[in-house]
């Protein structure tokens, strides 16, 4: 480029920037800072006749806030209020000085629409009754912050313990529509009854470096949003019962939003022990995932599964350079790629050294893809990966006369971990003569593969799109359960089976329940219903399958279906008018043996009710 056109290019640009005419495009990592301002400061023993300066601090959050301009600081400082924070400007940052905001209102942080180019940082929240920090502007940073037992609309605490339900229910940090260019970032959340972090129809998403653990369904979610980065992040679970899912992704149904679930980006992250480690579930609105990419996670352990995607269409989905050490599930691989994954099985390795022999450890890797149907996915075999995270350690024992032991650890050379013994063994002989001092190392030889299988490891069994009880997703996640089957009239569409009719000893009926004789369509001439909710039944019984005879009618509404405690559908009862032995098939396959069967009416409307009419088992 010559220099005329240069010095025209930076005119253009220049007059560009100052003007405005060049859009942001995606939330930044980095905000310009905000410009030097007036410093707003709130303490627990301030008053709201102050002038909210630091010597003679105001009271209430909302006086600073009416004092405030852009480019002001409010300081909050260390104390804990019983108050919300409610932002409605732009271009304020928002700190908290070792403050607590302890409050039972709906919301404790909350950035408003009309606020812009917001920064809210150090703050610890807990107890809110929904999302305790809820993002709706744009061009916002949420950092520095801790959130815990939160969220209890959908729980309580009692003793400092947090219980949670499987009702509906916020997030301990949420950010959606109009929100976007929003940025999360090192943030602890943990044990809220609603996932950790999500982002619902959002925009322009950043949530990296935070701590998650331990929160209800989900420890980050993504619903259907778009341009979102999950990176950097540490999801783990530490609870022995109803964990949740580590990172997912779903797309719910919102009105007049559609499909919105693209452009999501999830790398980096470590995810450890929760139910699964990386999830994508189907979609509730018959989206396609758009433009996904898994990459260079680190998922250590998970209880069933480390990656699955439970979609039914894909495009341009990448799953590439992820560690991890139980199978990926993938639901359809048509439009999935998958690049340099590994999947290992933890070793430790014993070497025993004479002072001279260098003994070698040769390790196979093999990475299984499992598809329920004919894969057509892009797999690229013959993949070379490191094992620098899951490498062996070994120790190396002399077998000359002495007791000299030393613990080896792994050093990547050249692309081949090379494992020195220290300190340095010196080997000793009968009759007290040493020999020279020798370095036993242990070198490992990566003879690794990484070859992609489209049968089905028997590790793993495949997950059903109405799962059984052993791989369904999380029951507790925010997207909806497994779509209700359509019902069908008598003759059912599976006629075999035992018939155990609602009166029969074997139900346990908890709550109200009301006893409906002398029906003549219904099976046996009975069937129950309940009004009240939470009012479940339970039934205990000895297959693989099952189906639920039900009423339904218009005032009838959602029965969720559970398999030893775990969430396996929900059965939509309602109906245009009174209708009879409507039926509900469990399409899966259980294990052998003996099985819980649960069911819960979950509508609050007193006018409405559930039903139960018989058990058909296989």
């Amino acid at each position: 480029m010559n220099q005329m056109k240069y010095k025209l290019t930076s005119i253009i640009v220049a007059f560009a920037l100052t003007f405005g005419l060049i859009p942001h495009v995606g939330a930044s990592s980095d905000y310009a800072p905000h410009s030097a301002g007036n410093s707003y400061y709130v303490a627990v023993n301030g008053s709201d006749l102050n002038s909210c300066t630091q010597s003679a601090p105001c009271k209430s959050f909302n006086k600073a806030m009416s004092l405030a301009q852009s480019g002001d600081t409010v300081y909050v400082t260390a104390g804990t209020y019983n108050q919300e924070l409610i932002i409605t400007k732009s271009g304020l940052t928002v700190i908290g000085q070792n403050a607590v905001i302890d409050t039972t209102a709906h919301t404790a942080i909350h950035v408003k629409s009309t606020a812009q180019n917001i920064v809210v940082r150090g703050f610890t929240v807990t107890r809110t009754r929904s999302h305790a920090v809820w993002i709706e502007g744009k061009f916002v940073t949420i950092e520095g912050n801790t959130v815990y037992h939160s969220v209890l609309e959908n729980g309580s605490i009692s003793n400092g313990v947090i219980t949670c339900g499987n009702g509906q229910r916020g997030s301990a940090i949420k950010v959606n529509s109009p929100g976007s260019d929003v940025v999360i970032r090192g943030n602890t959340v943990y044990e809220n009854c609603g996932e950790g972090i999500a982002a619902t129809i959002a925009k322009n998403v950043v949530i990296e470096n935070n701590n998650v653990r331990d929160n209800k369904g989900v420890n980050i979610y993504i619903d259907n949003s778009s341009f979102i980065q999950v990176r950097n992040n540490n999801s783990y679970c530490t609870k022995t019962s109803d964990k949740p899912i580590g990172i997912g992704l779903g797309e719910e149904s919102y009105s007049g939003w559609g499909a919105q679930l693209r452009d999501v980006t999830v790398s980096g992250n470590t995810v450890t022990n929760c139910d699964i480690g990386i999830m994508a579930f189907q979609s509730d609105v018959g989206g396609t995932l758009t433009n996904i990419t898994f990459s260079n996670n680190f998922i250590p352990s998970a209880i069933r599964g480390s990656i699955g995607l439970d979609t039914n269409s894909n495009q341009n989905v990448l799953i590439s350079n992820n560690t991890y050490y139980t199978s990926a599930w993938i639901k359809n691989p048509a439009g999935v790629t998958l690049k340099d994954n590994v999947i290992g099985t933890k070793v430790t390795a014993t070497a025993t050294s004479n002072g001279s022999i260098t003994p070698t450890i040769t390790s196979t890797i093999t990475s299984t893809v499992i598809s329920t149907n004919t894969p057509t996915a892009t797999v690229v075999a013959s993949q070379t990966a490191t094992l620098t995270k899951i490498a062996p350690s070994a120790t190396v024992t002399p077998t000359t006369s002495g007791s000299n032991t030393a613990t080896a650890t792994p050093t990547s050379i050249g692309g081949v971990i090379t494992q020195t013994s220290t300190p340095t063994i010196t080997p000793t002989v009968t009759g007290g003569l040493n020999t020279p001092t020798s370095t036993p190392t242990v070198k490992m030889t990566q003879t690794q593969t990484a070859t992609f299988t489209s049968t089905v490891a028997p590790s793993l069994t495949p997950i059903p799109a109405t799962a059984t009880s052993t791989n369904l997703p999380n029951p507790t996640r925010t997207p909806k359960p497994t779509k209700t089957p359509k019902p069908t009239q008598i003759p059912p569409q599976n006629p075999s089976g035992t018939f155990f009719d609602d009166l029969d000893p074997a139900f346990v009926y908890s709550g109200s329940w009301d006893n409906e004789v002398n029906k003549r369509k219904a099976y046996g001439g009975s069937f129950k219903m309940t009004s009240e909710n939470g009012s479940f039944l339970t039934f205990t019984f000895t297959g693989q399958s099952f189906s639920i005879l039900y009423t339904g009618g218009p005032a009838f509404r959602a029965m969720d279906v559970y398999v030893d405690d775990v969430l396996v559908g929900t059965i939509n009862q309602r109906a245009g008018a009174r209708t009879f032995q409507q039926q509900w098939d469990y399409s899966g396959i259980l294990t052998p043996g003996v099985h819980t069967l649960k069911l819960v009416y979950v509508s609050d409307k007193p006018d409405k009710k559930g039903s139960i009419d018989a058990v058909i088992v296989r």
